[in-house]
């Protein structure tokens, strides 16, 4: 007889979720095993493998000017699962926002393409949950077919640092290996002075300062964004 406790889906949600719709659409459902505790990283686990942030797009918005889009995905991307962000409604959310279509699009390619974490897109919270379950579902089966497949993981710890360096605007490969080179760590780099990221051949002040700010809380960026 199969044990039917198996086969759910596991979800650990963060406790910081409880107002977005997306926990009260799991509750009661059948084929889900839900928890809801504090999370390190993201917002929902799922089957020990996802880790999913769910971001209204006023929300992702905001995070693109206070640098804190690069804070979360760069622990998405050290973490021990495979990352997901889950974007959550329209350009009404928006509206009278001082916020140009292209920066947006920029930080959405930078995220998808050069970080390589899948941006889905949602309207509510209720296909934001229907979204996470369904990628559930779908490795389940693959799973069910054939061999276990196991979440994507970079190809050694020095590729996901440069990459994750490389998602500040104006590093690009040649600059995020020269921050690598003289620190060691991203954790190094960015725990560095202004002064520290001057000394590296190629950071000039503006982006120095520009490190600085994306990294700091609560800090004026002297340039401008």
């Amino acid at each position: 007889m199969t044990d039917d406790s198996n086969e759910k889906i596991r979800v650990i949600a963060d406790d910081r979720e409880r107002n977005s719709g997306v926990i009260q659409c799991f509750e009661n459902r059948p084929e889900l095993s839900l928890e809801i505790e504090r999370l390190p990283v993201g917002d929902y686990v799922v089957n020990n493998k996802y880790v999913f942030e769910r971001k209204t797009l006023k929300d992702f918005v905001i995070s693109i000017f206070d640098g804190r889009i690069f804070r979360q995905t760069s622990a998405m991307l050290c973490s021990d699962y495979q990352p997901i962000i889950v974007l959550e409604g329209g350009m009404k959310q928006i509206e009278g926002m001082n916020v140009r279509r292209s920066a947006i699009q920029g930080a959405l390619i930078h995220v998808s393409i050069n970080l390589g974490i899948p941006v889905l897109r949602a309207i509510d919270c209720q296909e934001s949950a229907e979204l996470i379950l369904q990628v559930a579902r779908k490795d389940q089966n693959i799973s069910d077919g054939s061999v276990t497949r196991h979440g994507r993981r970079p190809k050694g710890k020095k590729r996901s640092q440069l990459l994750i360096l490389q998602g500040i605007p104006g590093i690009g490969r040649k600059k995020a290996f020269a921050l690598i080179d003289k620190f060691g760590s991203v954790e190094k780099v960015v725990s560095s002075s202004y002064e520290e990221l001057l000394a590296v051949n190629g950071i000039g002040e503006k982006l120095a300062d520009q490190i600085r700010f994306i990294v700091s809380e609560n800090r004026t960026y002297k340039y401008g964004l």
